[in-house]
């Protein structure tokens, strides 16, 4: 469940766990808050700075990229804390909405705008995995993050010169390497720049049923939880994991299915030896 999963990040202060979470701001072993502030005004930098030079994007689309992702990391966050998945294309595809709108006919600009909301999706949601599982091991969060900080450069060596070299022996989207994700993100780009015409027939109603069907449900939820019925509230679909169904491929879902299933008649059977 969410709670069994979910990690806190509050004020600079990571939370999780029966040792760092009693342990006070200041605490040596605790982030301080400044830290992610910088750590968020040095990446807005350079990350501005990159796709104005790089992607020759105007100055105010990089700026309303960065706090998008920010928004859509949160919604990535809670997925992979109720479904153990983080959704990063779809995040990525609502960022594309998002500028198909405010950038439109102009595929660059999308699939860029995608790869920063679709990136910060997928850090936020690796790196709450992370510190969750040195929480409950009772790992300084400090450490946590200053070992994160030390792989940074490394990883960009080693990543930069691994797609050149795939880019110079391989063809993107051929049959030796085909990049289904990457060809999904292409064909978003072209759609939303160039025009609906390509979707398949009712796509805007299934598009619009979906919508629906998930803010009916969120509602439904916290409409139980604040009438005095939170008892109930547990047995309302969660809207993102069925939007995840959708997504991922179908045995996967069936695999997820049937886990959960197992799980729920084991919490009835042996609540204890399953809360252990």
């Amino acid at each position: 469940e969410a709670h069994d999963t979910d990690l806190v990040m509050e004020g600079g202060r990571v939370e999780g766990g029966s040792k760092s979470s009693a342990e006070p701001e200041d605490h040596p072993d605790q982030v301080p808050a400044h830290w992610p502030l910088v750590g968020l005004f040095v990446a807005t930098v350079l990350t501005t700075y990159n796709l104005c030079w790089s992607f020759h994007m105007p100055l105010v689309q990089p700026l309303l990229a960065i706090p998008a992702s920010a928004a859509l990391a949160y919604v990535a966050v809670q997925c992979a804390g109720e479904t153990d998945i983080n959704p990063i294309g779809a995040m990525g595809k609502v960022a594309q909405l998002l500028f198909a709108v405010l950038a439109p006919g102009d595929i660059v600009t999308n699939l860029m705008a995608a790869a920063v909301v679709g990136a910060g999706a997928h850090q936020a949601g690796d790196l709450c995995q992370d510190f969750k599982t040195g929480a409950l091991m009772g790992i300084s969060p400090r450490r946590q993050l200053l070992a994160q900080l030390f792989g940074i450069p490394f990883g960009a060596i080693v990543a930069v010169p691994i797609y050149e070299l795939f880019s110079a022996a391989y063809s993107f989207g051929s049959t030796e390497l085909p990049a289904p994700a990457a060809q999904a993100w292409k064909a978003v780009a072209e759609v939303l720049s160039l025009g609906t015409g390509a979707l398949p027939p009712h796509a805007e109603l299934s598009i619009g049923l979906g919508l629906l069907t998930g803010a009916l449900l969120a509602l439904v939820g916290h409409t139980l939880r604040m009438c005095g019925r939170p008892q109930w509230a547990p047995w309302v679909p969660s809207a993102t994991s069925m939007g995840i169904a959708f997504i991922v491929a179908p045995e996967q879902s069936l695999n997820i299915f049937a886990g959960a299933a197992v799980l729920c008649v084991w919490r009835q059977q042996h609540p204890v030896a399953a809360g252990q």
